[in-house]
Formats: structure tokens, C-alpha cells, sequence
């Protein structure tokens, strides 16, 4: 699962209302597992997976990178990895969800 907003939309729960549907949708359907990856450093995106009912399941150090420095060295990236797993057969109304705040 990922998400990309505007950063003038942050803060008004788009985010946290897509993914509650998105995860209803996929699970509804017969998705076992769900996961995503974020940046540690990015403490908004952890913890709206965590308000989600995911759970980290790694921390992969320094595994990626998205820029190099002015020298042509690559800056690398740690990843946070989490994942839900399906419930069982709930009603679309069941699904857990915890408060971000």
C-alpha cells in the first residue's frame, strides 16, 4: 500500500479515510496481507499505518536510495516495513482502526 499528498492537504485525514477503504476493499475481496514501507524519518506516514492496525515487521537499514550527493555518492535510506494481516470474515463495519492522535 502506498500514499503520495499534496502537502496542502496533510493533516485533514484523506490519508487515514483512503487507506480505511482501501483496506475494506482488499480484504473484503480475499487479500490476505497487506504492507507497506516508509521511511522511519517519516513519523506521520508510521504512525498512520500503526492507527491502521498495521504492524512494523522490519527496519531495514540503509537498503535504498532515491539521491546521490554533489560528488555522485549515493545517500542511502532506511526503511520501515508493516503489514496487516486479514481478520477473517467481518462485516465491512468490523475492521479495527485506532486514533492517530
Amino acid at each position: 500500500m502506498g500514499y503520495l499528498l499534496n502537502r496542502n492537504y496533510w493533516g485533514h485525514g484523506y490519508a487515514t479515510e483512503s487507506c480505511q477503504a482501501l483496506i475494506r476493499q482488499a480484504f473484503s475481496d480475499g487479500c490476505h496481507r497487506i504492507y507497506a514501507e516508509c521511511d522511519p524519518c517519516n513519523k506521520r506516514s508510521w504512525k498512520l499505518l500503526e492507527a491502521l492496525g498495521f504492524q512494523r515487521e522490519a527496519h531495514f537499514r540503509e537498503n535504498t536510495y532515491f539521491q546521490k550527493d554533489k560528488n555522485g555518492n549515493v545517500i542511502w535510506k532506511d526503511t520501515y516495513v508493516y503489514a496487516r494481516l486479514n481478520p477473517g470474515p467481518l462485516s465491512s463495519d468490523q475492521f479495527s482502526f485506532h486514533d492517530i492522535r
